[in-house]
């Protein structure tokens, strides 16, 4: 069994600093999806670069690639964990947001799978993270 890598601090601050910000996110009356959207984002992200550390992939070339698309593909299930999440703890008996806004979540998905998994090339191309 390989030894366990500590993620470097700053990326250890970044956790720390968005759960915060989630923190006090969700007791919030909101019903905009700009915040649901970047939470859910940078979320997906930080999985994302958490992945590349525990070395899933390792040895693949393009693994940021499929890293990053795969991050784009938590993007919705993130979203809904958090929409399920906030409006249990509101208790209203209804969601906070429309299902009209829940499907134009679903539909953004593909386009975070072509923006993770082009960052991640990007990242590999030119040997910014290796």
């Amino acid at each position: 069994m390989a030894p366990s890598v500590k993620p470097p601090l700053k990326f250890r601050w970044w956790g720390l600093v968005w759960g915060i910000v989630t923190f006090f996110w969700i007791p919030i009356e909101d019903v905009n999806m700009v915040w649901l959207t970047a939470i859910a984002v940078v979320w997906a992200a930080w999985l994302g670069v958490w992945a590349t550390w525990r070395g899933v992939l390792a040895g693949w070339r393009w693994r940021l690639a499929l890293l990053g698309a795969g991050a784009g593909l938590l993007f919705f299930p993130l979203a809904i964990a958090f929409i399920l999440f906030k409006s249990g703890l509101h208790a209203h008996g209804f969601l906070d947001f429309s299902l009209y806004q829940i499907s134009r979540l679903a539909w953004m998905t593909p386009v975070w799978m072509v923006f993770g998994g082009g960052a991640g090339a990007i990242l590999t191309r030119f040997r910014f993270w290796s």
